[in-house]
């Protein structure tokens, strides 16, 4: 491969500048080493019009530029300018395979493209930080910008400039203009998305590259304040959708604030898989109702198989009887605190709450029980107090009714564990339920194990005075005593029999009405109550309702404006642990009453008001 350098150099110096031009006739090697030397010179001060520098100034500033050119496939390499020069290539026309005539651009050589040179002469040699050019099919002609975008050639490439609604290095990115949750329910639902190009039509999203952060943006777009769980699964109708066989997958920048900050790149087009599509549930859940839906044990959807047990009193009364509504229940061949009943699923699921039942036809029940979750049945993690981070020790049934908890922080997991502590009559009987979403994918089930998973639980508060003695006597009233002994402030938190008192309130037997009476100080957030039995004795309330009042005259019972039910709430279990109830939000209020509904053996109860003091 020969190898020939240009015959003929024209130089034109003017007033204004020079321009030098540097003429090529074809050659065979396609390339051209051109090494130019330009002298500036500069006096400082003159004018254009040739005036002289002034005295003081006498010097003359010499400005020397050196421009060393490595140039592939050029037809004319041109040097110009007015002070020091610049370089301007042209390269030629060329004839395509398919027989279309380009017109070349020269491109400057990349640190990775070294092989362009590689058939230059070995006795070349070419100075380290020369640059080298080469001349390429413009890479705007293929149209590479999707959407509209417009293209510009750059030395490395082509940059494409996105029009409005798009993004990324071809404009293939679209952002996202709206969110909107399919399902009938406000807070929770599948998650669908439109774009700022087609702004009125909406399409799933696919699980690929979701995560946590992008579950709380979506909510807090929705209005809400957080998420409660991000879930997989076509959970919720989603016939709205305008492309149900795609799904886009949602890249957000790390420092994103809205979900509108974000884009999706990809469409699945054709079948998607369906458990790869994201639906979230959204926070504050629903204080009326049970968060999640039944997993499958009352209806029988979840086989016999997957219920187990520490032990059975016999087959009629085994693992299987343990589902809420059974016409038996499950009974272990010892009613200790070392029982339990499992429930196992093949993929993660989130529960969310639990119903416990006693049995059927008999006063038989649990009326104390904790809760666990494992993965892969190996491994078991109790449920913690939000709060303290002890186990949570759950109150249980109180009648052959229902009992039912949410929990404020949801467990992710493939089995689950409820293991009795307490009981009436001596007997643990035990039917339940489970309720929560699933099954999860396992990078959705990740997202949600999470120790902030779940929405912030109900603001706790502390005690208002009952316990220390700062609400004075005269302000605990109640609807009756039992005797001298057993009056209303008798029955502060944790209070001991003394002389005098039993350290109890206790309410007449005659009583239809029972309650007993705090009066705050003046108007206050109030956010729960502590109840505990009588001291060292088998007496105490089980369950009971609470009201509040600003005035005295007008009560409003808890939950009964939002839900259009009185709130009756499970109560101790034993004569001295606390069990905390608090309320979804703190009420506004200076009375507070507690009405007792069911007690083992005589109506008897130590209790705390919790609030925030002003």
């Amino acid at each position: 491969m020969g190898f020939q350098r240009s015959n003929s150099i024209m130089s034109d110096h003017g007033e204004q500048g020079w321009t030098s031009t540097i003429k090529t006739h074809p050659w065979t090697t396609n390339f051209l080493i051109v090494k130019m030397i330009v002298f500036c010179n500069r006096i400082c001060g003159i004018a254009c019009d040739g005036g002289r520098t002034p005295s003081s100034m006498g010097a003359i500033l010499k400005l020397v530029a050196a421009i060393a050119v490595v140039v592939i496939g050029v037809q004319t390499v041109r040097v110009s300018g007015e002070v020091c020069p610049h370089v301007t290539i042209i390269c030629p026309l060329t004839t395509l395979e398919s027989g279309e005539t380009v017109q070349f651009i020269p491109k400057l050589m990349q640190p990775g493209q070294k092989w362009l040179i590689s058939g230059l002469p070995a006795n070349l040699r070419i100075p380290d930080g020369v640059r080298r050019y080469y001349c390429t099919e413009p890479a705007c002609r293929s149209n590479p910008c999707f959407n509209g975008g417009n293209c510009k050639e750059t030395d490395a490439g082509f940059t494409c400039l996105c029009l409005g609604g798009y993004r990324g290095e071809r404009c293939a990115d679209i952002t996202i203009y709206s969110l909107k949750l399919l399902g009938e329910k406000v807070n929770e639902g599948t998650l669908s998305l439109a774009s700022r190009s087609s702004p009125n039509t909406y399409v799933l999203v696919h699980q690929d590259h979701w995560n946590r952060k992008l579950s709380q943006l979506a909510c807090q777009y929705l209005g809400f304040e957080g998420v409660f769980a991000t879930l997989s699964g076509p959970l919720y109708e989603s016939s709205s959708v305008d492309a149900q066989a795609e799904a886009e997958s949602v890249i957000c920048p790390p420092n994103a604030t809205n979900i509108t900050d974000c884009w999706y790149s990809e469409t699945r087009v054709g079948r998607i898989n369906e458990s790869e599509i994201i639906s979230i549930v959204c926070c504050p859940v629903n204080q009326c109702n049970i968060t999640g839906h039944p997993l499958g044990l009352e209806s029988g959807a979840l086989p016999d198989s997957a219920l187990s047990t520490s032990s059975c009193n016999s087959s009629l009364v085994c693992s299987s009887f343990g589902r809420l509504n059974s016409v038996r229940a499950w009974l272990p061949a010892i009613s200790d605190q070392y029982s339990w009943i499992q429930v196992h699923f093949e993929s993660s699921y989130i529960v969310t709450a639990i119903t416990t039942q006693g049995l059927n036809d008999d006063d038989q029940w649990v009326t104390s029980y904790t809760f666990s979750s494992s993965l892969d049945t190996m491994t078991w993690t109790d449920y913690l107090n939000v709060y303290s981070g002890s186990v949570e020790i759950f109150p249980g049934n109180y009648d052959r009714g229902y009992v039912t908890h949410t929990l404020a922080r949801p467990v992710v997991g493939r089995s689950f564990r409820i293991h009795p502590k307490t009981n009436y009559d001596d007997c643990v009987s035990l039917r339940m339920e489970l309720y929560g979403y699933g099954p999860l994918t396992d990078a959705i089930a990740s997202l949600n194990l999470d120790a902030e998973f779940g929405c912030n639980p109900p603001v706790l508060g502390e005690g208002l005075g009952v316990e220390d003695g700062r609400i004075p006597d005269s302000n605990l009233t109640a609807s009756s005593y039992l005797g001298a002994k057993f009056k209303a402030y008798d029955g502060r938190l944790n209070a001991v029999a003394g002389q005098g008192n039993y350290g109890v309130w206790a309410a007449d037997h005659s009583d239809n009405d029972k309650w007993v009476k705090v009066e705050l100080s003046e108007d206050t957030l109030v956010t729960g109550v502590i109840t505990q039995g009588r001291d060292s004795s088998d007496r105490w309330v089980t369950s009971f309702q609470f009201s509040y009042s600003r005035d005295d005259r007008n009560w409003t019972f808890a939950l009964e404006e939002h839900c259009g039910v009185r709130k009756t709430y499970a109560g101790n279990f034993d004569s001295n642990t606390h069990v905390t109830t608090l309320f979804p939000e703190p009420v506004t209020a200076r009375y507070v009453r507690f009405h007792p509904k069911t007690f083992r053996f005589r109506t008897s109860m130590r209790f705390e008001v919790l609030g925030i003091n002003t």
